[in-house]
């Protein structure tokens, strides 16, 4: 079995990102995000054992949110999340709707 393992700086990346979105977007689009990164995670683990440099710093970017992360290979086993960070700029977050949010109401409208 394939472990996950975050550094403590990439744990409070998420929790900060899961809580803007809760407080911005509400519950379903946090709760998106967090499905998203898991499905991500779980897509890592599988090329583990395809991976031959282990120490390499590699990224990830999330599909319908503007996130990327970084995490290396520790072993054949394991995979450690080192970050979760944000590919827009500050003053874009403040100042408009995250393209997951608009893309999410977008589709609410299509449900009704």
């Amino acid at each position: 079995m394939k472990r996950i393992v975050y550094h403590v700086g990439a744990r409070l990346d998420v929790l900060e990102i899961v809580e803007w979105y809760e407080q911005r977007d509400g519950p379903e689009l946090a709760d998106r995000f967090t499905e998203e990164l898991e499905e991500l995670i779980g897509k890592l683990t599988n090329n583990i054992l395809s991976s031959k440099d282990q120490n390499t710093i590699r990224r990830a970017n999330l599909d319908k949110f503007p996130y990327h992360l970084l995490y290396r290979f520790i072993d054949e086993e394991t995979v450690k999340i080192l970050t979760v960070k944000t590919r827009l700029p500050p003053r874009v977050l403040r100042t408009t709707k995250t393209i997951a949010a608009a893309r999410f109401e977008l589709e609410m409208q299509h449900k009704q």
